[in-house]
């Protein structure tokens, strides 16, 4: 398999990882009266929160292994554009986050990033 498909896959679980711990961390907001450590024993034992940490887990492997086949410069931008992108348009369909026009335009300039990247 190639190396773009891997930096997919590692885009893919850093993404996923960070909109499950984001949906495991929401109720600690209402937990104002319990102290720092109910509240770590509460993430070690949330779901969301651990299932966040294992995608990130496998973000990380497959993301090592890109970046044993493709140059650093290259591998960094696309990651980091495509979470961004990614991030943005997922937080706006799953959590309800606001679409401003500077979003719209933010995430073009992305796209057209990383199809100058890509070629």
């Amino acid at each position: 398999m190639s190396a773009k498909f891997f930096l997919i896959f590692s885009i893919i679980f850093n993404v996923s990882a960070q909109l499950s711990i984001k949906a495991g961390i929401g109720k600690i907001k209402s937990m104002e009266l319990l102290t720092r450590l109910d509240k770590a024993i509460y993430l070690l034992f949330n779901p969301l929160f651990m299932l966040g940490l294992v995608f990130y887990g496998f973000g990380f492997a497959t993301y090592t292994y890109v970046l044993s086949k493709v140059d650093l410069g290259v591998a960094y931008p696309i990651s980091s554009i495509g979470i961004l992108i990614l991030i943005t348009i997922l937080s706006i369909i799953f959590l309800n986050e606001i679409i401003t026009v500077s979003k719209i335009v933010g995430i073009s300039l992305c796209i057209i990033g990383i199809i100058f990247i890509f070629r």
